[in-house]
């Protein structure tokens, strides 16, 4: 989507004019890489060993995590520590992970 509203505004795909104060294509934002379908894409194409590191403070809603991980093409495994240390990655046997 944001490429193709770049694409379709001649301003932002003209060189900026001398004066201008900003880039032309700030119009337009910053493209969303955190879009669910183009996120769920990404996750497709990754055929590699997924080792997720879930903590307390993790961002992904603890509902979400196994569906998240399922959705990559590679094996993945999921690993709950309860602080983010390396310590805790160490003990929690995280890195016997058969990458």
């Amino acid at each position: 989507r944001w490429c193709t509203a770049v694409a379709g505004d001649p301003a932002a795909l003209a060189p900026p004019p001398p004066d201008a104060d900003v880039d032309p294509r700030l119009a337009h934002l910053f493209p969303s890489v955190w879009e669910r379908s183009f996120t769920e894409a990404r996750r497709a194409s990754i055929a590699v060993p997924v080792l997720a590191i879930e903590t307390p403070a993790s961002p992904t809603p603890a509902s979400e995590v196994d569906d998240r991980l399922k959705a990559f093409s590679g094996p993945g495994q999921r690993i709950d520590i309860a602080e983010r240390t390396a310590e805790a990655v160490i003990a929690s046997g995280a890195l016997n992970f058969p990458f």
